[in-house]
């Protein structure tokens, strides 16, 4: 049983590893015909990145660790699939730092909601306290 866990830990980790390898495949030359990312894809991007970090935590990877990267492989998707631009907000291309904010605004609402138990409790406190304020801000709108 021991043996197994020790490998189970090895292999997720070495998939936690794989976007750093593979990055910069994801990150293509600039092209302008690239179609900005669909509702369908964001949605996509999102369970991929709070499952890995589900799958990680299972793993006994630190939160912060699984969180960083999961985000990066999200913002990595975004920027080589999609030129870093989102249909819906037009043909606007998004900084790095936007993305990541984005990614992590996405993700960590997601994690709780996929594994609430893998989640530091000051981290969900976090989440729950930006999900109310998002709600309140909608309703202003």
């Amino acid at each position: 049983m021991r043996e197994s866990l020790a490998l189970f830990r090895k292999v997720a980790f070495s998939l936690l590893l794989l976007p750093f390898f593979i990055g910069g495949f994801a990150i293509a030359k600039e092209d302008p015909k690239k179609p900005g990312a669909t509702e369908e894809d964001l949605f996509l991007y999102r369970a991929i990145g709070a499952t890995y970090i589900c799958v990680a935590r299972e793993a006994d990877i630190e939160f912060s660790k699984a969180a960083a990267i999961a985000a990066i492989t999200y913002v990595n998707l975004l920027e080589g699939r999609h030129g870093a631009r989102i249909k819906e907000i037009g043909d606007k291309k998004f900084s790095r730092k936007e993305l990541i904010y984005g990614a992590n605004n996405a993700l960590l609402p997601a994690t709780v909601e996929f594994c609430p138990d893998k989640v530091p409790k000051e981290t969900k406190k976090e989440v729950k306290k930006f999900l109310k304020e998002l709600k309140k801000n909608n309703k202003k709108k």
